[in-house]
């Protein structure tokens, strides 16, 4: 593998290091490509925070934009993510499996 692919790799799991970014992709994985007021909304936050998050997830590829007249629509590039994250939750389940079995012997 090429150190351009490996620092290309790392740049992706960055921009998925931040929880607000994961609730945005999870978000569009669920409900499929979302207007930015859609996104806002359902999130809860402000304009300028969720664009933010927006414009760190489209500089990785993780995000594809569509303008429609005055409206911005986001979807997730690659949906296959969600299910490398839904891999990392059951690792993390099981190790706090093991944790509380290791606590209560």
């Amino acid at each position: 593998m090429t150190d351009h692919l490996l620092q290309m790799k790392a740049d992706v799991y960055k921009a998925m290091g931040e929880p607000y970014r994961l609730s945005i992709m999870q978000l569009l994985h669920e409900r499929g490509e979302l207007c930015v007021c859609e996104i806002i909304s359902e999130l809860e936050a402000e304009q300028s925070n969720i664009s933010k998050h927006l414009s760190v997830l489209k500089q990785v590829n993780i995000v594809t934009v569509r303008k429609e007249g005055t409206k911005v629509f986001y979807k997730l590039s690659c949906p296959c993510l969600i299910d490398s994250d839904k891999c990392l939750e059951r690792t993390l389940l099981k190790q706090a499996e093991k944790k509380l079995t290791a606590l209560t012997k």
